[in-house]
């Protein structure tokens, strides 16, 4: 849908970029590396494949859902993309936003934001070299 002013944008949340990059050939869209988690904590993002639609303004129109934009995860999780990928050219061609669109990111609860801590935490050890703390 780039002829109708669309962008898609991946964000990988891992270090490895090695890892990353058999599933980013063939893609046309940006895929970008975030090795800080900086996307799972700013939208409470906790599970993979998440989807945030954001809207031409920088708004997010619809937060954090898991949605998949291929059929890449289907035998994973058993959702396949259809239903989503009508959803989001309902939106682009006509403006209209799914129900569900008006929910919150919902915050972290307390052991999600000390699993987070404990992520940064073991991950700043290993990259100063001191697995055992790690």
């Amino acid at each position: 849908m780039a002829d109708e002013n669309f962008t898609v944008i991946a964000v990988a949340l891992d270090e490895n970029l090695a890892a990353v990059a058999p599933f980013a050939e063939n893609i046309t869209y940006p895929v970008l590396v975030d090795t800080e988690h900086q996307m799972s904590e700013l939208y409470a993002i906790t599970n993979v494949p998440t989807v945030v639609w954001i809207d031409e303004d920088d708004r997010i129109v619809r937060p954090n859902a898991m949605e998949p934009g291929s059929d890449m995860f289907t035998e994973f999780t058993g959702i396949k993309c259809e239903g989503h990928m009508e959803q989001v050219r309902t939106w682009i061609r006509n403006g209209v936003l799914p129900d569900d669109a008006d929910h919150e990111v919902q915050a972290l609860d307390p052991d999600e934001v000390t699993a987070h801590l404990h992520f940064r935490l073991a991950t700043h050890a290993r990259r100063g070299g001191l697995a055992d703390a790690a």
